[in-house]
């Protein structure tokens, strides 16, 4: 399911089917887990990999620098485009880059990004 929030970024809630935590409780607000993915609309994908790459060690999951870049694993990833050269998936639109702030924990350590004129940035 796709919808936008009040600053028009793109929300979809997704199911991971290759993390197996299936259950047979009735679905509701309390089954979700995590945030599976985030957009980063750039005009730098390679530089924003570098970031995460330096900071955390995560890889490349899928894709490359040009267009898409999905950046981390099955439990997180951050969904790179270079948004002078691809829309959003599946619905074709045209990539809004809404600022953020951003904080988490992977593998016991807590990160701090800001996400402002389309560049990721840590915060200490």
């Amino acid at each position: 399911m796709y919808f936008y929030d009040e600053d028009q970024n793109l929300v979809e809630l997704i199911a991971r089917k290759n993390i197996q935590n299936s259950s047979d409780k009735i679905f509701d607000s309390n089954s979700f887990l995590e945030i599976s993915e985030i957009g980063l609309p750039t005009l730098d994908i390679e530089k924003q990999f570098n970031i995460l790459n330096k900071l955390m060690g995560i890889e490349v999951f899928d894709g490359g620098f040009e267009h898409f870049c999905a950046i981390g694993d099955e439990n997180g990833l951050f969904i790179c485009i270079n948004k002078e050269k691809k829309d959003w998936f599946p619905i074709n639109e045209e990539t809004y880059s809404s600022d953020f702030e951003i904080q988490f924990i992977e593998k016991s350590k807590e990160y701090h990004f800001q996400f402002k004129n389309t560049t990721l940035k840590s915060i200490a």
